[in-house]
């Protein structure tokens, strides 16, 4: 989507945005436009007219629990309203309190004529993109930096946004990789009127009070929660989705919650899955793929992985995104995505962001102490005892939280002095070392989730070329909140981690899954693609420009490259931030007129 308000000179805006064709709506020097595809998934209009009052609103994305509102609008349940009207008959009613009991995954502008005011807004987990510039007095928003870069061309590299990217996990705040473009933040709207811009929150991330005196309540919480959540994400206009199948816990939960839904529907969604296979030993799945399918009578698409390792991508392309990003793995992360499209499927429910939200830290052991609750430490400790050895549970895990401080560090090939206008403490990275496990942590955590840019980077440049919609059942605000909240070890155990979502879908899960304790490992497919693309790659990792900016050590980094070309896998810690790094160096490669 793509909207220009109060302009001070005249566009064509059918050149906006390409070759694509579009939706346009015009009040005078106002354009309001979205791209075909978009009103293909999200059929709707943009000029809209309620009670004698006409609004412009571009939406992308989906609004949740729709029966709730319609019910708040007096309106029939079945009643045929597109989210686009909805959102147009809550705010008219509302005001902008709509937005703090708004659900789904979304960006929308809304233009009330009558008020002369602009409305953006970004759904809580930041899931859907939206940017937006001031220039001359215009006010420019979209889903896509290129398309703000058409009508104000030549903007500079934004240096700050730069020394963020190069830490590792860059959130994504504010800052853009161009100056005076900037990304609405997660949970955040903003309102132009009368000449005047303000921002605010309508939603931070809280933790909410639950304290359940059995365990089983915990879990049937859960499961209602993750049922609603997968249910939300059912729902397309032609009832059709994928669900990939890795064999891990967070996708078969995904589609084992689905076939349940599916079946108390009366089999109302058609649902495919698809899945990647390897040869390679440690990456075989094969196993728990088949357990699964037999489980539920499923068929999947198998489409094999083994030769699509990283680098197998046209480097140009990373020239041409919005901003920098390590898409080295595209081969290999288009595969499902691109079997779906190939059956006519826009939607696919992914598992990411299991991982992140079903973890815990052992570092509350800790807590526990500090909190005085020493017969709940005891029975914890003895647990934890048949895992690790005793010294390390009292002394890592219990003392450390209590009385060290928190330590933060740079990862040793970026030049420290580079960086020392950088706050660390804002930067919440995988070098952040937090020992601590308490509701300040949780919370910031978290906001860790809500804030990595990966979802956000995947959508706009992997999933979105092709033509599909990623949903994540797993990032939804309710879910994500219950599980903040729940004690840690209902999430890890000695025997297994993730064991609320375990002990929740037991029934559902075949035993080989539920019980599992290993998880595959595709990292053969980066020391793979070192080997296989090194040509390539070795036009690049002398980071010729990052040097000469001062940013990197360029030597440093060519030795752990030159290792991992080797075959060694054991300092692949430090392989995502020097990816980063890479992307970063190819990206700027041709801006030097621009940094």
């Amino acid at each position: 989507m793509l909207g220009v308000i109060n302009l001070s000179q005249e566009i064509n805006p059918y050149n906006v945005m390409g070759n694509q064709e579009t939706k346009v709506e015009q009040e005078g020097q106002h354009f309001f436009l979205r791209s075909k595809k978009d009103f293909d998934l999200y059929p709707t209009e943009i000029r809209i007219q309620i009670g004698g009052c006409e609004y412009f609103i571009l939406l992308n994305g989906r609004i949740d629990d729709r029966d709730h509102f319609l019910q708040k609008l007096s309106l029939d349940a079945n009643k045929n309203v597109s989210d686009t009207y909805l959102i147009g008959m809550l705010y008219q009613k509302f005001d902008l309190e709509f937005l703090k009991f708004l659900e789904g995954d979304f960006a929308f502008s809304i233009w009330d004529k009558q008020k002369n005011r602009l409305i953006l807004a970004k759904d809580p987990i930041g899931i859907k993109n939206l940017f937006y510039c001031v220039d001359s007095g215009s006010v420019i928003w979209s889903s896509a930096i290129r398309n703000i870069l058409h009508i104000v061309p030549d903007r500079k590299v934004n240096s700050a946004y730069i020394k963020s990217f190069l830490l590792d996990h860059p959130i994504a705040n504010q800052s853009t990789a161009y100056e005076n473009i900037f990304r609405l933040e997660s949970g955040e709207f903003l309102v132009c009127e009368n000449g005047h811009i303000t921002k605010d929150y309508y939603y931070q991330f809280k933790i909410p009070s639950i304290n359940y005196q059995k365990e089983e309540d915990y879990y049937q919480h859960f499961n209602q929660l993750f049922e609603r959540s997968v249910h939300n994400r059912l729902r397309t206009p032609d009832n059709r989705v994928s669900i990939p199948l890795s064999g891990g816990v967070d996708s078969s939960s995904i589609i084992a919650m689905a076939e349940s839904i599916n079946k108390n529907n009366n089999w109302k969604y058609n649902i495919a899955t698809y899945s990647i296979v390897f040869d390679e030993k440690e990456a075989d799945e094969r196993k728990y793929i088949k357990s699964m399918l037999d489980k539920y009578n499923l068929k999947s698409t198998i489409v094999f992985g083994d030769e699509d390792w990283n680098f197998k991508i046209d480097f140009n392309l990373l020239r041409e995104l919005d901003e920098p990003y390590p898409l080295f793995n595209r081969a290999l992360a288009s595969k499902t995505l691109s079997a779906a499209k190939s059956d006519n499927i826009s939607v696919v429910l992914t598992g990411h962001g299991g991982d992140h939200i079903l973890h815990a830290d052992l570092n509350y052991l800790g807590e526990l102490l500090k909190k005085g609750k020493i017969i709940n430490y005891i029975k914890e400790l003895k647990q934890w005892r048949n895992k690790y050895p005793l010294h390390q549970l009292l002394k890592q895990n219990t003392l450390d939280p209590i009385f060290r401080k928190t330590r933060l560090e740079y990862p040793s090939w970026l030049k420290k002095e580079k960086f020392a206008d950088i706050d660390l403490t804002t930067i919440l990275t995988k070098r952040f070392e937090e020992l601590k496990w308490d509701s300040k942590t949780i919370t910031a955590y978290f906001n860790t989730i809500i804030r990595q840019t990966g979802h956000e980077w995947f959508d706009q440049y992997l999933s979105n070329p092709i033509g599909v919609e990623r949903r994540y059942p797993f990032l939804d605000v309710k879910l994500m909140e219950f599980l903040a909240a729940v004690p840690p070890n209902l999430k890890i155990r000695p025997s297994n981690n993730k064991y609320i979502i375990r002990k929740s879908l037991k029934a559902s899960l075949p035993t080989e899954i539920y019980g599992r304790t290993t998880k595959g490992n595709h990292s053969f497919l980066i020391t793979k693609g070192f080997k296989e693309e090194w040509n390539r790659i070795t036009e690049y990792y002398d980071f010729k420009i990052l040097t000469e900016l001062g940013f990197v050590n360029g030597e440093e980094i060519k030795e752990y490259c030159e290792r991992w070309y080797m075959g060694y896998r054991y300092d692949l810690y430090n392989a995502s931030g020097i990816m980063r790094a890479l992307a970063l160096e190819i990206w700027l490669s041709d801006k030097q007129d621009i940094i």
